[in-house]
């Protein structure tokens, strides 16, 4: 059998273990487990390996120490040979352990450790609440959706309520944002600052145009201009609300539309009437030039047809011969 490799510090780039039977594939254990330089292990080593009950026959790593396996509560302290990790232990796999200790001492039972309900919130600490990381998760992601689709419901009537909103501010003469619109070509309103400010210098004014006109008309004044207008329309041949009818009795009035209308086409009619007789064009009347005769003229010679023979048989007209047979 070869001999230990004995050094006090060994560097390396990697441990493999190679160890072959029952025991793990790689050993790590003080001097005062070894009984000689050849690989040879203590009783109380020997016996702690080669028991199938205190690991599996498929273990990789054996790292000595005693185990500290009192159940006091509090102010138990490591046992001897106990291994040390001085950073952070990143366990990919499972932790099996018989005992859990905080570095105080104190002893973690596995039967209470669990989950701890949080205190003051708002949906996972009531007493009968999850009991569980993943119950919470539930929990929450129950009232997330809850809060989601209140949002969107929420969303969908403020852009109602927006829509309503813009309505409004347009129908009351703001803009956008709620602002006053400040009026520049209205009568009175043009140094309001508000819509009611525009109320207030519309009821001033009011006021003021109701009291001019009780100072300039009463009622007897009233009826007498009534009287009057009544008197206008009757002389003018109006209706009683000063609107116009047509006569149909008259001559030439009966598709007149107002007065004014009416005494247009009158004044064409006797403009008409004072052109002479014979100024119509229905009057003019062909005859013939040489004998005055007004049958049988032809209009492009202005001749009648007798003349025209006569010039005929006179020679008068070249190119004509009398016929005879």
């Amino acid at each position: 059998m070869s001999r230990d490799f004995l050094a006090s510090r060994v560097r390396l780039n990697a441990l493999i273990g190679s160890n072959s039977g029952a025991q793990p594939s790689l050993l790590m254990y003080p001097s005062s487990q070894a009984t000689n330089n050849k690989g040879g292990q203590s009783a109380s080593l020997q016996n702690f390996l080669s028991d199938a009950n205190n690991y599996s026959g498929t273990a990789f790593l054996y790292v000595h120490g005693t185990p500290t396996t009192s159940s006091e509560q509090a102010g138990v302290l490591p046992s001897l040979n106990y291994s040390i990790f001085g950073g952070d232990l990143l366990v990919k796999g499972t932790i099996f352990s018989d005992y859990l200790r905080t570095t105080s001492g104190t002893l973690i039972s596995f039967d209470t450790l669990g989950y701890i309900p949080p205190v003051g919130t708002n949906y996972i600490s009531d007493p009968n609440g999850p009991t569980s990381s993943s119950d919470a998760d539930k929990i929450l992601d129950a009232q997330i959706k809850l809060n989601e689709t209140g949002i969107t419901t929420n969303l969908s009537n403020i852009n109602s309520i927006n829509t309503i909103l813009n309505t409004h501010e347009t129908s009351i003469g703001l803009d956008a944002d709620g602002g006053f619109i400040q009026k520049t070509t209205s009568n009175y309103l043009n140094a309001s600052t508000s819509i009611s400010n525009e109320t207030f210098l519309l009821d001033a004014q009011i006021k003021i145009n109701e009291t001019a006109i009780s100072l300039k008309a009463d009622s007897s004044s009233l009826t007498l201009v009534q009287n009057e207008i009544d008197a206008i329309e009757t002389g003018s041949g109006l209706n009683n609300d000063g609107t116009y009818t047509a006569s149909s009795n008259t001559s030439y009035l009966d598709a007149a539309t107002s007065l004014f209308d009416a005494d247009v086409r009158l004044d064409a009619q006797l403009k008409l009437n004072k052109l002479p007789k014979n100024s119509a064009k229905i009057r003019i009347r062909n005859r013939c030039e040489v004998s005055g005769r007004p049958h049988g003229v032809y209009r492009k010679l202005r001749i009648s047809r007798i003349a025209l023979r006569d010039m005929a048989s006179a020679g008068k007209i070249p190119g004509i011969t009398k016929s005879s047979w």
